[in-house]
């Protein structure tokens, strides 16, 4: 098939699919159903061998489906958090690095998604991106008053190393930042 027949093709097929979806959006099992979905390709993306070919890969498909729903960036996480750190790679390839995502949803208001990407932010991004983003995640939970997330994620930090440096550089961080 030719490039403009298969956009053509996905185009439809992603109407289609918004058409089947969208009585279902409501039930609060619909994240979760997103999330099997996603789950289920990246595994079977992600562990092929060989590896697929970007043209053969339908996850960007599958993300751009995604994104017509509100609560798409924590579905993404939702996975990230739910598979294998390996299989971490091919899921951000297609979805986008990890600290855009999170800044999305800092710009979203939703800093409790944020706070879950911080695990990943930590894992594939240097330790100076992953402590503005800290910091920028605290600063927005203690605006937004959310002290039980926020204990959760001192704790967190604090865990991350024997002797406190995380918590400490992302305290400075924070600090400076409300400055």
């Amino acid at each position: 098939l030719s490039i403009r027949r298969q956009r053509q093709m996905c185009i439809r097929d992603s109407d289609e699919a918004l058409d089947i979806a969208a009585p279902y959006r409501a039930l609060t099992y619909f994240g979760h159903s997103l999330e099997l979905l996603v789950h289920d390709l990246l595994e079977e993306e992600a562990d092929a061998r060989p590896p697929l070919a970007p043209s053969a890969r339908r996850l960007p498909l599958i993300l751009q489906f995604l994104d017509y729903f509100e609560n798409a960036l924590r579905v993404v996480v939702n996975v990230a958090r739910k598979t294998e750190a390996t299989r971490w790679p091919t899921l951000f390839d297609a979805a986008g690095r990890p600290q855009t995502l999170l800044r999305h949803c800092l710009d979203e208001g939703d800093c409790d998604t944020a706070r879950l990407y911080l695990l990943i932010v930590h894992e594939l991004e240097d330790s100076e991106t992953s402590i503005a983003l800290t910091a920028a995640v605290l600063d927005a939970l203690e605006r937004q008053q959310k002290w039980d997330a926020l204990r959760e994620l001192l704790s967190f930090l604090r865990s991350l190393d024997e002797d406190g440096a995380m918590l400490h550089a992302s305290l400075r961080a924070a600090h400076t930042h409300l400055a």
